[in-house]
């Protein structure tokens, strides 16, 4: 087991990642991308990572506050929809990797990541819809 901590917004960061999932000499193991105390845009910007590395097989995130663009968006909403703040910023990041997930799937010419949608597994009790993420894949990242 072993950890590694790097600036994810650095312009190599991508790089950096796909070099640790896969380790020395490049043997076959598990790698999971942990993410703990992530503000603002740091969770979106490792969902992001960590889908565009395939050497990773999982992703464990704990958003901790509601701060930046899309948390100014998901208080508003959240307000708007009498839940929970917390709730629908973790049901929204859930459908930026569902979104993240079916993107990649469409860019490597899969009809999409089989299984059943996030509707479909009962995501979100009532009112908890997370916000739609528009223009999520792209070959710059998330927009």
């Amino acid at each position: 087991l072993t950890f590694h901590q790097f600036d994810i917004f650095s312009p190599t960061a991508l790089n950096e990642m796909a070099k640790l999932a896969l380790g020395e000499g490049g043997e076959a193991h598990a790698c999971i991308a942990v993410g703990t105390h992530l503000c603002g845009s740091l969770s979106p910007r490792l969902i992001d990572l960590a889908i565009r590395v395939e050497a990773i097989h999982g992703l464990v995130l704990c958003p901790c506050c509601i701060k930046g663009t899309l948390g100014g968006q998901v208080t508003k909403a959240a307000r708007h929809r009498k839940v929970d703040p917390y709730a629908l910023l973790v049901s929204t990041l859930a459908n930026l990797v569902t979104a993240n997930l079916e993107g990649s799937a469409e860019l490597l010419g899969s009809s999409g990541v089989g299984g059943a949608s996030l509707e479909e597994q009962g995501g979100g009790r009532q009112g908890d819809e997370p916000l739609p993420v528009a223009g999520v894949v792209d070959e710059g990242g998330i927009s």
